[in-house]
Order: structure tokens, then C-alpha cells, then sequence
């Protein structure tokens, strides 16, 4: 019986032995973890970068100088930190993967001294400032003081989980793990530093424009405060991907579950969009965006519109520029157009685009979105064509020159001056501004031909309507940017740019958005050919990085 308790016993001590590194990983609770992709990637991706800005012998110097000084390291893991708290104190702990630590000391001996033993396998080190660290399982976790090196996790990398995949760089913060007591504090200063700005930009506003601006400023705060307090995630992630010859930036926001943010987030999943026309290929800069609003966001949009609302007829009444015989009708025609937001907002659904096109010495605009009450924005239009046509400078307005899709088009021309020739140029004599109407849109467009272009962007968004479209993407083509400018600038700068824009390709840069089940990603992405141009200008401008030369 003995000799089986004994047994027994041994056999548990060796099954803790053995799942003891996977507890003091689950002990570990970080606030904040920092990923670096693998010293291999990150040299590769720095070669790539700089290859592509045209200073490849910067990466290749990097690369050399890199792979000399990183020896004894582990080129193939991550390097990472993280950050628990401990009675409101931050314990910041880096973890740096190595195959020979020795190696390393020697390498950087000169400006870390030599390491003095402080105990329990930690050792210190610096010169004009000191460090602790201690080696286990190749890894090597490096802190400001001793005690934060207890209770290390056995596999510091499963703490970045993707990341080091994913991106160069990130940082991820961890809600459920942030102490209320510390998210209270961050909630404390949001509402102080409101207080101050409030008081700095109001203190001579009059009364109305006052109380609109702690309105505004008041529903700001609620909306952070709520946001701080549903968040379960927040990451931050840099990628340089050679592969698809792009840069982008990320922030991922993921909402615990069940909460209001969740359900706003998964709304926002599997869209559909009747103004996705709008992302024309040949544009400069195109614009898309559709989504819900769920129930919360409604109030406080439309408790927006009314403050806002009650404040311009505060303004109207008291503008002495505004002939008191036209004030009931101008706030009238004001309260319509308010109205017409109000109702769709409360709709519940957001959905429009726009584009500037741009040409050799030709601009034109277009934007468009959807209204829940297009026949009141219409009727409040032409009662406000009605109440300035008297005014001198009022430009000629034509209704119902033509309808397309069962839109109405309505036109403006503004004449242009004979003395500004390069607005002519652009415009022609007259600068043609279109309005378009129709139950449920409205139309806004200006430039030459700014009637087809309303006809072109409905026609591409009726053959696009079925299609996934993203909450918001903005897309700008560098290309016709330069041409544009060169048909505008004499400067030499600019046919070299395009030359090497053209052969490039990849010529976007796009600030995008998407929703996952109970998380959005915001993305910040600028292509090759965009990197290629912003390496031509730097040389153009005479500047240098070190080692090109």
C-alpha cells in the first residue's frame, strides 16, 4: 500500500512537472502585448521597403549590419513584451528569443558590462543604467526590476498569438484584463479634458452656440466612455507585405460579446450598397460607404440634428445679413432640409459615395447618397431657388432639364469670371452644377460634363447593387494626381514621377474599413508604385538616406 501511495504520488508530481509551464502562462494576464516579427522577416521586409524606394543599398546595408549583430539570437521567433499590473502598477517585461546568450553578452559587452548574478537565475546588467534578465526555455525576459521577472510564461509567443504573422509591428491592448479601477481613470481624465476645452472654446460663444457645444461635447464623451467600457480588444498592427507589394495599417476593435458595440459591429456584416458606382477606376479619389445604425446611435444622431437644428433658427432670427421679411420662409426652408437628415438617420440605414475626377486640365465631383424623404428635399430646394432668385449674385437655376433612372436633374450656372482664366480652363465659362432628385437619393455633381457623370456613376451602381460592399472605403489613384498636375505645373519633377508611376502600377493608397461577426478593422493600405513616386520625389528633392550614397 505503501509502495502504490508512492507510486501515486510521484506520478502526480511528474504530471504538474510537466503542465506546469502551461499554469504560469495562464497566469500571466497582460494589458498590453508588443509583437516584432522574426529578425528573418523583419530584415527581408526592410530590404523589400527599401528596394522599392529606390535606396536598395540602405536595405542591403541594413540586412549586413542586421545579421552581424544578431548573432546568438533566435532569427526565426518573435520578439515581443507585455505589461501586467500589480496594485496599479505597470510591470513591463520584453521577451527576446536566443539560441546562444553568451554570444550576444560578448557582442554587446561593451555597452552592457558585465551581467552580476542578483539571485533566482536573474542577472543584472548596464552601465549608465541597469536591467534585469533572466534566461529560460530560449527565451530571455529582460525587466526594470527583479520581481517582475517571477511567474515568467513558459511559450511567450502564444501571448501575441497572429500577430508576429500578421504584422512587422502591433500592439495589442487587452480590456478584460485592464483593472476597472484604471478604465475609470481613463473615463475621469476624457471628462476633465473635455471640461477644460469646453470652457477654453465656449467661453465667449452666446448662449445657443453654448449649449450646442456641451451637447455635442457631452454625447462624445458617453459614446468614448462606452466604447472604453464594451471594448475587449484594440490592436495596432504595421505590415510590410512584399508578397502583395503593399504597406498597410491596421486597428482591429473587437467588442465583448453580447455587448452593444458587438451588435453594432455584426450589423455592419454582409452589406450591400446602391451607390457603390461611385468607385470609378478612372477617378483620382472615390468614396463608398454604407452601414446600419443600430438603435443607440439613432438617438443620438437624431438628438444631434435637433440641437443643431434649434441653434441655426437661433442664428437666423439674430442674423442681421438676413431680411427680416425672409427669415419664416428661409427657416423653413432650413428646418426641411434637417428634417429630411433627421428621417434618415432614424431610417436606420446610411448608404453614399462620391468621386473627383481629374484630367488634364479638367476637375469634375460627383456625390450622391441615399434619403429617406427625397420629394420634401426637393420641394425645400426649389422653395429656397424661390427666396434668393431675386438676389443679385444668385445663379440661374433650371428645373427638370432631364431625368435618368428616375432621377430628376435640375441645373445651376455659376459664371466664371474673365479674369480667372485658370478656373475657366478648368470649367469653361461657366462652372455647371447639377442637382439630382429622386424619393429615395440625391445627386450633387460640378465640372463639364457633371450631368454624365451622375448617369455614368448610377448606371455603374445598378450592375454593382448585389455585390458585397465595404462599411467605408476611400481610394486615391496617385496617377492621374500627376497627370493632372503636370497638365497644370511646368515643374520637371512631375513627368518623371509619372514615368515612374506608370511603370510601376500599384499606384493607390486606400483607407478602408470592415466588420467581422463582433469586430471592425480600419485600414490605412498605400501600394508599391505609391512607395516607388514617394522614393523618386525624395531623390528629386535632393535628399539622400544613409548609405545610399
Amino acid at each position: 500500500m505503501k509502495l502504490l501511495t508512492r507510486t501515486m504520488f510521484q506520478w502526480m508530481a511528474g504530471v504538474a512537472v510537466l503542465f506546469s509551464p502551461l499554469a504560469m502562462a495562464q497566469e500571466v494576464k497582460p494589458v498590453v502585448v508588443v509583437s516584432i516579427a522574426s529578425i528573418e522577416d523583419t530584415l527581408t521586409d526592410v530590404g523589400y521597403i527599401t528596394k522599392a524606394a529606390g535606396y536598395e543599398d540602405v536595405g542591403k546595408t541594413a540586412m549586413l549590419f542586421g545579421n552581424a549583430f544578431t548573432g546568438g539570437f533566435d532569427k526565426k521567433k518573435p520578439i515581443g513584451a507585455y505589461v501586467t499590473m500589480s496594485g496599479g502598477e505597470p510591470r513591463p517585461v520584453i521577451f527576446v528569443p536566443v539560441t546562444n546568450l553568451q554570444q550576444i553578452l560578448e557582442t554587446f559587452k561593451e555597452q552592457l558590462g558585465e551581467p552580476k548574478d542578483a539571485g533566482d537565475g536573474v542577472f543584472e546588467i548596464g552601465k549608465a543604467a541597469s536591467a534585469f534578465y533572466k534566461e529560460q526555455a530560449g527565451w530571455v525576459f529582460i525587466a526594470q526590476q527583479k520581481e517582475y521577472l517571477v511567474g515568467l510564461p513558459a511559450d511567450p509567443a502564444a501571448l501575441l498569438g497572429k500577430l508576429p504573422k500578421d504584422y512587422n509591428v502591433a500592439v495589442k491592448v487587452l480590456g478584460n484584463n485592464v483593472p476597472v479601477e484604471l478604465k475609470q481613470a481613463g473615463v475621469d481624465a476624457i471628462k476633465v479634458q473635455f471640461e477644460r476645452s469646453f470652457e477654453a472654446g465656449a467661453a465667449n460663444a452666446p448662449p445657443e452656440q453654448r449649449e450646442a457645444m456641451e451637447k455635442v461635447g457631452k454625447n462624445s464623451v458617453a459614446q468614448i466612455t462606452r466604447i472604453m467600457e464594451e471594448m475587449e480588444e484594440v490592436t495596432l498592427g504595421l505590415s510590410i507585405d512584399s508578397v502583395a507589394k503593399k504597406t498597410f495599417l491596421d486597428v482591429t476593435l473587437l467588442a465583448k460579446d453580447g455587448t452593444t458595440l458587438a451588435r453594432q459591429f455584426a450589423m455592419n456584416t454582409g452589406l450591400k450598397s446602391g451607390f457603390s458606382g461611385f468607385l470609378l477606376p478612372e477617378a483620382s479619389v472615390t468614396a463608398n460607404f454604407v452601414g446600419k445604425l443600430g438603435p443607440e446611435d439613432i438617438t443620438q444622431q437624431v438628438a444631434l440634428f435637433n440641437t443643431m437644428k434649434a441653434q441655426v433658427m437661433k442664428q437666423i432670427d439674430n442674423d442681421a445679413n438676413v431680411d427680416a421679411n425672409k427669415r419664416g420662409p428661409v427657416k423653413m426652408v432650413v428646418g426641411q432640409f434637417m428634417d429630411v437628415l433627421t428621417k434618415t438617420v432614424e431610417s436606420g440605414k446610411m448608404d453614399g459615395g462620391a468621386a473627383l475626377v481629374l484630367e488634364p486640365k479638367n476637375i469634375s465631383f460627383v456625390a450622391g447618397m441615399y434619403v429617406a424623404d427625397g420629394a420634401t428635399f426637393e420641394a425645400a430646394f426649389r422653395k429656397l431657388v424661390d427666396i434668393a432668385k431675386d438676389e443679385p449674385e444668385f445663379p440661374k437655376v433650371s428645373f427638370d432639364v432631364a431625368t435618368h433612372g428616375g432621377v430628376k436633374f435640375h441645373t445651376l450656372s455659376v459664371p466664371i469670371p474673365a479674369s480667372e482664366s485658370e478656373m475657366r480652363e478648368f470649367f469653361g465659362p461657366n462652372m455647371d452644377i447639377v442637382l439630382g432628385t429622386s424619393p429615395g437619393s440625391a445627386y450633387l455633381a460640378f465640372g463639364k460634363n457633371a450631368q454624365g457623370l451622375i448617369k455614368k456613376v448610377m448606371d455603374a451602381s445598378a450592375t454593382t447593387a448585389d455585390k458585397a460592399a465595404l462599411p467605408m472605403q476611400i481610394n486615391v489613384g496617385l496617377l492621374p494626381i500627376l497627370k493632372f498636375m503636370q497638365s497644370v505645373d511646368d515643374n520637371a519633377i512631375y513627368p518623371a514621377l509619372t514615368s515612374t508611376l506608370e511603370m510601376a502600377g500599384n499606384d493607390k493608397i486606400i483607407l478602408s474599413s470592415t466588420a467581422t461577426g463582433r469586430g471592425s478593422t480600419g485600414r490605412f493600405e498605400i501600394g508599391e508604385g505609391v512607395i516607388k513616386v514617394l522614393g523618386e520625389a525624395v531623390k528629386a528633392l535632393g535628399g539622400a538616406l544613409p548609405g545610399a550614397l
